[in-house]
């Protein structure tokens, strides 16, 4: 997760640390989960129960990456934000990425 900040040479805010520190957290949860899924026959109770719960961390952790962090999600075009608060996190996000790479172009990157 951290390869995008590293890639574009950017140190992560303090709130950013936190938010990324929570995504990898999710993403361990994400592992744990899967690792119990494949011992599990689908068609039992666990499983559903499993699956809906990989299914919540999964959007837990694209809320936090796209969302929280503005990071690019590769689908490339622009994603409407549907909500006032998403388009001021998409708008910050624009923000701060046009800065980085401004600053970049100013020296010849």
């Amino acid at each position: 997760m951290i390869a995008v900040y590293d890639e574009h040479n950017l140190e992560p805010e303090a709130h950013e640390r936190v938010i990324l520190t929570e995504a990898a957290r999710v993403a361990d949860r994400l592992a744990q989960l899967r690792a119990a899924l494949a011992g599990v026959e689908l068609t039992e109770v666990a499983a559903v129960r499993l699956l809906a719960e990989e299914r919540q961390q999964r959007v837990a952790l694209s809320t936090l990456l796209v969302s929280r962090l503005g990071l690019p999600t590769g689908l490339g075009g622009e994603q409407p934000a549907a909500t006032p608060r998403g388009r001021r996190a998409q708008q910050a996000a624009n923000t701060r990425w046009a800065a980085h790479y401004r600053r970049r172009s100013d020296y010849g990157a």
